[in-house]
């Protein structure tokens, strides 16, 4: 049986290319082929009429534009679903030599990525005859162009169609799902893991970028999310996180230069210390592939509760009710190193349930790759006191979410987590535990 091809293709307002675009389709020698079809919010009716015009295609219609980057995106995680073969991205201004898709096919037996060699309609060989469609190549490396919408790249890597557990989110995120996701990668000559591929406020370019997301691939110790050193709510701490012991000491003597040890905060009221290791810390040629965020600090109500719509609440404005401690609350703090968000962990999930649905959901901590790290603090606070964190819970008894509403003070697993800045690239590796991803 011939291999399946899935022919991606990006439109935006293209209704004056469709039909010689379509004509060159039908008129392919290979004819295993599908074609997604993804709309990034056209207003000239040629998303309707594709989507009337050729019913066997899938046709996404977006509702906003989400650029030729994004839309490819799409479109793979559609045809790696679909499990193909093969994966053509095509603008919508193309056409086609007949036997284009046969020969690409062809061509890429042993070959992991093959590009035609393209040419505009415009063009002219030496005779003044106008050259038209795309035609078969032989060799060239594939261009990262091809994936990028004003150098907001995204990496091969990420978007290879053969692997698995990527999904996204409500909110066009990428992310990576399931038990044993395969999205190591090497960062600060340690083990990290991919969250995903996010829109993140860059504070540093003041705009909204494309940033891969990274957590510690093991704790740095057990410590206390804000200790409140005086007397403020019975010296239980302060679940907001400008202002917390763990937020300074992730965004200072993580990212500094000391060495040595030094005794850190370990459960309520410094009861209990724990000596901190310093050859844990960030090394400096690390420290500059981190962007400086923006990180959301809406609290939650309940959170037992979808990860979709967890999202939104910790970008919300909403915070504690009930304030006994006399702490301006925010709603964002910049800097480069945070936590995971309780909509993270939810996100992780293999269950589209306890990811989209509206009820709340059992099993969300089952094929889950975040609940293996343990108890662990998250970025959110509670909206019912002034000093209740919120940690991942894994007592198996539990079958919901798992978040564990605990005393700021407590002691419990911190795992860094920051974005790599956009300049940086995974270069190699496979995102498996024994060959991670490495960054240039």
């Amino acid at each position: 049986m011939s291999k399946s091809v899935y022919i991606v293709l990006v439109n935006y307002n293209g209704m004056k290319y469709l039909d010689d675009f379509m004509d060159s389709m039908h008129k392919q020698t290979y004819t295993n082929y599908k074609i997604v079809f993804v709309d990034s919010a056209s207003t000239d009716g040629s998303a309707e009429y594709f989507k009337n015009t050729w019913t066997e295609a899938k046709t996404i219609i977006k509702k906003e534009n989400v650029g030729f980057a994004r839309g490819c995106n799409i479109g793979i995680e559609y045809a790696k679903r679909k499990k193909a073969d093969y994966v053509l991205l095509l603008n919508i201004d193309t056409v086609l030599d007949n036997n284009l898709i046969e020969e690409l096919v062809k061509y890429s037996e042993g070959e992991r990525v093959v590009s035609p060699k393209i040419y505009s309609t415009r063009d002219k060989d030496a005779n003044g005859i106008t050259i038209d469609g795309l035609q078969k190549d032989g060799t060239g490396e594939f261009n990262m162009s091809l994936l990028s919408n004003k150098n907001k790249s995204y990496n091969v890597s990420l978007l290879d169609n053969t692997l698995a557990d990527i999904e996204f989110d409500s909110y066009d995120n990428i992310r990576y799902t399931g038990l044993k996701p395969n999205n190591y990668i090497t960062f600060n000559k340690e083990t990290w893991r991919i969250i995903g591929v996010f829109n993140v406020y860059n504070v540093e370019t003041n705009k909204y970028e494309r940033l891969i997301k990274i957590v510690r691939g093991s704790s740095l110790g057990n410590y206390s999310w804000d200790t409140s050193e005086s007397s403020i709510n019975s010296g239980y701490g302060i679940n907001e996180w400008s202002q917390a012991d763990l937020m300074i000491e992730l965004n200072n003597d993580y990212l500094g230069t000391n060495t040595g040890t030094t005794t850190w905060f370990n459960g309520q009221n410094d009861q209990q210390t724990g000596s901190y290791d310093y050859n844990k810390n960030i090394q400096d040629e690390y420290v500059d592939k981190i962007a400086t965020v923006r990180w959301n600090l809406g609290g939650l109500s309940n959170p037992t509760k979808p990860a979709s719509s967890l999202y939104v609440e910790e970008r919300g404005t909403s915070h504690v009710s009930t304030i006994t401690d006399d702490t301006e609350r925010t709603d964002f703090y910049s800097d480069k190193i945070g936590l995971m968000y309780p909509s993270d962990y939810g996100y992780a999930s293999s269950n589209a349930a306890c990811r989209n649905t509206t009820s709340i959901v059992s099993n969300c901590r089952v094929n889950n790759w975040l609940y293996a790290f343990g108890l662990y603090w998250t970025l959110s606070s509670l909206t019912t006191d002034g000093y209740t964190a919120l940690s991942v819970y894994n007592i198996p008894q539990n079958l919901q979410y798992t978040f564990h509403s605990v005393n700021a003070s407590t002691a419990c697993a911190v795992y860094p987590t920051l974005y790599l800045k956009q300049s940086v690239k995974i270069t190699g590796g496979t995102g498996t535990s024994t060959n991670p991803y490495t960054i240039d």
